[in-house]
């Protein structure tokens, strides 16, 4: 969580970034799971900066892989996500 923490910069193109599964309580999870919440953007503006992000990250995680979720804030909104899962906010 530190590391996501310090590199929050990484995030500023989202409105909220929020860790989640496995990384919360496992010191060995199977994969870093990270829920993205994007205001009026377009899919290849979210998808390229997904892939900047994955590139800061990456480097810094050794074995685990990131499993990123992109959701719209209405998404978000209407899929209740945060409500049913427990998470972390990073940004």
């Amino acid at each position: 969580m530190s590391l996501l923490i310090s590199q929050r910069e990484a995030f500023s193109f989202f409105e909220g970034a929020f860790l989640f599964g496995s990384a919360l309580y496992n010191a060995t999870p199977n994969d870093i799971d990270i829920v993205l919440v994007y205001e009026d953007a377009k899919l290849p503006q979210v998808q390229y900066q997904l892939s900047i992000l994955a590139d800061i990250l990456t480097p810094h995680l050794g074995e685990y892989g990131l499993d990123f979720t992109t959701l719209s804030a209405s998404e978000l909104l209407s899929t209740d996500f945060l409500n049913k899962v427990q998470y972390r906010r990073i940004k």
